[in-house]
């Protein structure tokens, strides 16, 4: 499939490995390969009008059910066109599948590594919005969709609870759109009351997903002076409404009644 050889008589497994022969013929050498019939029992595909290439392929045994095979009976293998530079077979979903790996090893692969990957390989020309269609298909693919990963919040909050008993989790939804999150596990919460400094450190940073946001965090300074998670949300802005929520849930959960022996501390900074 790397490089098909289409001859007549070849036999295929499926309609589906066909289709993908004649696309991939079509991309190694520089052709554009239409499809012009496709139905459950015959597919033609044809080159461009002026060009007598063209392939008739059916199904190898018809009546029956049982067989999918599919074999090319009539293939005119003569090209009078040109090669062209601009392939419609390229198609972003194409791209996205076939240079998944690369997106595997590095998914900041630029659009532009991307674009010069694809001259070489194939000789052909694709624009930055194809190739960023590419590159949104091809994280998909790796990291999730983003919005199926929302769906998934409730089985990863039981998850947390119930490898970790007593742990805080609260998600809050507006009109069952997702809202807030806030998340405090018991461990972290059991460690900051038994053996860390009356020291609060605040911050927020933006999250930089297709959804947007901002993570907040509050970590503490345990016995050897270095960094200790205590809770963290994620909020759909950094107001002062978000961050009073924040804290009002971590009072709760540290069980601070009186803030006079803490010393909070925002952004890390040294002026309290």
């Amino acid at each position: 499939m790397r490089n098909p050889i289409l001859i007549k008589g070849l036999v295929f497994s499926s309609r589906d490995i066909l289709k993908d022969a004649i696309k991939q013929y079509g991309r190694i050498n520089r052709v554009v390969t239409k499809l012009t019939r496709n139905d459950k029992l015959r597919v033609k595909a044809v080159c461009v009008p002026s060009c007598p290439w063209a392939l008739w392929a059916s199904k190898l045994n018809p009546k029956d059910p049982m067989d999918g095979s599919w074999q090319i009976k009539t293939l005119v293998n003569h090209h009078k066109c040109g090669k062209v530079m601009k392939n419609k077979n390229i198609t972003s979903k194409w791209m996205a599948r076939h240079y998944l790996q690369k997106f595997q090893v590095d998914p900041n692969y630029s659009l532009t590594s991307l674009q010069n990957d694809i001259r070489v390989d194939f000789g052909t020309i694709v624009s930055q919005t194809k190739c960023m269609r590419a590159k949104i298909g091809a994280l998909e693919l790796v990291q999730g969709n983003h919005k199926a990963q929302y769906a998934n919040i409730y089985d990863y909050l039981l998850e947390l609870r119930k490898s970790n008993p007593g742990t805080t989790t609260i998600c809050k939804l507006d009109c069952r759109l997702f809202q807030r999150l806030y998340i405090c596990l018991e461990a972290c919460k059991s460690g900051w009351l038994t053996g860390c400094r009356r020291i609060i450190g605040l911050d927020g940073c933006w999250l930089k997903g297709y959804y947007g946001g901002n993570l907040l965090a509050a970590v503490g300074v345990d016995a050897n002076d270095c960094i200790y998670p205590v809770a963290f949300a994620v909020v759909q802005s950094e107001n002062k409404q978000s961050w009073f929520w924040f804290l009002e849930l971590l009072q709760r959960d540290l069980e601070i009644d009186n803030s006079y022996n803490i010393c909070f501390m925002s952004d890390k900074q040294k002026v309290l």
